[in-house]
């Protein structure tokens, strides 16, 4: 929806912004989670927003027809698309089959790093630490997804910028994450960790 809404302009800044949203929810989430001694209570808050805010996005989301040939803007009706009419809107995004493509192959090391919890108590770190590398992991993920999108809209107008931020951010978040899974002390686990956040969501 970003896609079609932003201007390509400003689309790496929207993009950042929402993942600055969503990596702030994250961490609130995930550290909520590690906390309780009852993990099931924050997962029924979380489930319950979920569906929540599914109801407010059919509420309020309206997608417009195109505007005719020839026509201006006084033209164009709003109207409320079904599920199967979105998806159709959205599939005619060139950009749609990359964003797809980039969803199915990058979700698998991104799943993970779900089990990172398990790892972190595996490894003898207290809960007080995990929710530690939580709360740095979100701080920076938040600050480094926005940071990307603005620096995806700054190299735009190079050839392949974006692209290039993109490969930047690969390299990196590979380097950061492997200097994590080797290193033996809580600091440098905390610092690799937190690089790997502030870099690796470009």
């Amino acid at each position: 929806m970003l896609v079609d809404l932003v201007p390509t302009s400003m689309r790496g800044s929207a993009f950042g912004l929402m993942g600055f949203c969503e990596k702030a929810a994250a961490t609130l989430a995930t550290s909520a989670v590690v906390w309780y001694d009852d993990w099931r209570v924050p997962y029924y808050i979380v489930g319950s927003i979920s569906v929540l805010m599914s109801l407010f996005a059919k509420q309020f989301l309206r997608m417009k027809t195109k505007i005719k040939e020839g026509g201006d803007a006084k033209d164009q009706e709003e109207e409320e698309l079904s599920l199967l009419g979105v998806f159709k809107r959205i599939s005619q995004i060139p950009s749609f089959a990359y964003l797809v493509a980039q969803g199915v192959f990058g979700a698998i090391p991104w799943d993970m790093m779900s089990f990172i919890l398990l790892l972190l108590e595996w490894r003898s770190f207290t809960k007080e630490q995990i929710i530690s590398f939580q709360v740095a992991g979100g701080f920076f993920g938040t600050a480094g997804a926005f940071i990307g999108g603005v620096l995806g809209d700054k190299f735009a107008h190079y050839p392949h910028g974006r692209v290039g931020v993109a490969l930047f951010s690969v390299l990196s978040g590979i380097t950061f994450y492997a200097l994590f899974l080797f290193s033996k002390t809580y600091i440098m686990c905390i610092v690799w960790h937190s690089l790997f956040h502030l870099t690796g969501g470009w």
